[in-house]
């Protein structure tokens, strides 16, 4: 080393033999400053920390390389070179990023090649040095030995061996060139697999694979260190939309690592379309259903949705895994008092798009407001006591009752011929629609006048359909229609499948020409049955809107039981009995008849909480209420009448 040095430069002397004489070479290496240096026989080992980065730089009469370190590694403080057998062990002291905290890393060079920066020891802090005692070979690898002491203190120098084993290391870079790749394409994967470690690695295995499963197995045969196999795959793209290539499928080789093994050559994505979005209304609870598609011939995995309704309403969840061409319902409950009609509900899944177009990936719509309409033939005109009134059906698609004014105008001048506010029921479905009857006199009007009807609510959603202008054709006889309700079942029980059927429907001037059911929160429009279901203990009311080609409307109704599953309580020998299928269990004890020992036993265990728990079936005064005295004394009075029922027989 010359004076150089001390210019920011080093010299570096190589003695070699050429044509059996002795040559001398020098070669001037740049550093910054020197953090740490030492020689060997034919490499000098330098610590440049400059003002920019940190390096180091090995050099020998010909060459100098920037050894590269661990990612980690930001000051490398000294620097140790020992060679065997013509291979270079460069060991080093360094601090971790951020950290007063030293460890000692070596850094081979084998067979002409760099291995990575490898930690072989931890540090403590700063005032602890480590000393390179000595490296030597063996038959697979190195032992490195070392001492380090904190010079603080009293401790003894720690004495550490490192012994490093040589590895094969596979990686694999795969891809797929074809453009406009599809699900059922054959495809041609490229792959490429290289042995970075520092020994050979043996014959393997390499598989191509879907995310259903292998699909490809390619025979690869041993690899030196440094070196690389490539090749191509044929294979045909599955339902997944997904190939990866996976290096040593059979762990046959022993690598240092195979986290680095496998790498994704396709990853095709789905495109899930939102295509439409419903609501329903049960007491205090708002049902949003959302149809989900995929179109496309990708398995699309769990993805993503949002439900939003104003600043209070967002809801999260999963639509899980969609096969080709399948279709979803994704329903997301909320509070009704949480609803806002004020805004539109948004439905949306996070976008993975194939065609680049997330506009179907979202469906909004205005979901609590009404949707008031009038409809050619809804309005039918009729004279009574000398003024022509109108009799019409406004249908309401929304879930929101509204307060709805009529008017309706001389269609040729525009002057207002009448008007009258109406309350227009909501449907309990965004699918369904609710009717409402109403009658406007129309003072001044005759037959062959021309009116325009007109029905408007406060924030309702649309006005197209909202208009009807009629020529006045006066029937004076209109006569509602008619109809009849039949059930397959008198008195079901809760949970027990009940048919209604429309029996008998007639209409006198004309033809019933729409009909809607109704009962409890079930609704169905143009059926000539419904099936229905009660969840519930008591009298329902179902309800059969008949409505005639002149717009009136009649409305018939049927009374069903809905009767409750025996009690699975035993007061008496057995559980209780309903005696008249009436739905209440008079025949306490379970004997098979109503006798003073009912109303004994009921006494006796009226205040149980079994009792209590079956409402329903113990309410024999029908107060709906908590079971109490009053239901016993009903029971009594019901056991005395039937005495003398007996007694009379």
């Amino acid at each position: 080393m010359n004076e150089s040095s001390v210019k920011g430069s080093v010299t570096v002397r190589t003695v070699s033999a050429r044509d059996g004489l002795p040559q001398q070479s020098e070669r001037a290496v740049s550093v910054g400053q020197f953090g740490g240096m030492d020689v060997s026989a034919t490499h000098v080992g330098i610590v440049d920390t400059g003002a920019n980065d940190t390096h180091l730089r090995i050099a020998n009469g010909t060459t100098v390389r920037s050894v590269g370190l661990k990612s980690n590694v930001s000051t490398p403080q000294t620097v140790e070179l020992t060679e065997r057998d013509g291979d270079l062990l460069v060991d080093f002291r360094a601090y971790p990023a951020a950290s007063d905290v030293a460890a000692a890393y070596y850094k081979p060079r084998i067979g002409g090649q760099w291995l990575p920066a490898r930690k072989y020891a931890d540090g403590s802090h700063r005032n602890l040095t480590f000393w390179q005692g000595d490296a030597a070979p063996s038959g697979d690898g190195f032992v490195s030995v070392f001492a380090g002491q904190d010079l603080t203190s009293d401790q003894q120098p720690d004495v550490y061996a490192f012994k490093h084993r040589f590895h094969p290391d596979l990686t694999v870079n795969a891809s797929v060139t074809a453009e406009n790749v599809s699900v059922g394409t054959q495809v041609d994967v490229r792959y490429a697999v290289r042995n970075t470690g520092d020994a050979p690695a043996e014959a393997s295995d390499l598989l191509v694979r879907s995310g259903d499963g292998p699909l490809k197995s390619v025979s690869i045969g041993s690899i030196p260190s440094g070196e690389s196999v490539s090749g191509t795959a044929t294979v045909t793209v599955d339902s997944t939309g997904t190939l990866s290539v996976v290096a040593d499928a059979g762990s046959a080789v022993p690598e240092l690592d195979e986290r680095n093994n496998d790498d994704r050559a396709l990853a095709l994505d789905p495109d899930l379309n939102v295509t439409g979005m419903t609501a329903e209304r049960a007491n205090d609870t708002i049902t949003v259903s959302a149809t989900v598609t995929n179109p496309s011939g990708v398995r699309a995995t769990d993805v993503a949705y949002r439900l939003g309704n104003g600043p209070n309403v967002q809801r999260y969840g999963t639509v899980s895994v969609l096969e080709p061409n399948a279709t979803r319902t994704v329903n997301v409950s909320l509070p009704a008092a949480e609803a806002d009609p004020a805004y539109t509900t948004r439905f949306e899944v996070t976008p993975n798009e194939t065609d680049g177009d997330a506009s179907d990936d979202t469906a909004s719509r205005y979901l609590f407001r009404p949707d008031l309409a009038l409809g050619e033939g809804q309005v039918g005109y009729y004279r009574t006591d000398g003024v022509v009134r109108a009799s019409m059906l406004v249908s309401n698609e929304g879930l929101a009752n509204a307060t709805a004014e009529i008017e309706v105008r001389n269609a040729s001048t525009g002057s207002l011929v009448a008007s009258r506010n109406v309350t227009v029921a909501g449907s309990d479905s965004s699918q369904t629609t609710a009717f409402t009857e109403a009658t406007v006199g129309l003072p001044g009007v005759s037959s062959g006048s021309r009116v325009e009807t007109l029905v408007t609510a406060p924030g309702e959603t649309a006005l197209s359909d909202n208009v009807v202008v009629d020529e006045v054709e006066l029937n004076t006889t209109l006569v509602p229609p008619s109809g009849d309700i039949s059930a397959s079942r008198s008195a079901p029980t809760v949970n027990e499948s009940v048919q209604f059927t429309i029996t008998n429907v007639t209409d006198a001037d004309g033809r019933a020409v729409h009909t809607q059911w109704r009962v409890a929160n079930t609704s169905a429009v143009d059926t000539g049955s419904l099936n229905w279901t009660g969840r519930s203990p008591g009298n329902h009311t179902v309800e059969l809107v008949v409505v005639d080609d002149d717009g009136i409307t009649s409305i018939v109704t049927r009374t069903v039981l809905v009767r409750p599953e025996r009690p699975d309580v035993v007061l008496g020998s057995q559980a209780p009995r309903d005696l008249d299928r009436d739905g209440r269990f008079r025949d306490v004890d379970g004997d098979g008849t109503l006798t003073r020992n009912d109303v004994r036993t009921f006494f006796e265990s009226y205040r149980n909480g079994s009792v209590r728990d079956n409402r329903f079936a113990f309410d024999f005064n029908r107060d709906d209420e908590r079971i109490d005295i009053l239901d016993v004394q009903a029971l009594h009075a019901d056991n005395e009448e039937s005495s003398d029922e007996r007694d009379e027989q």
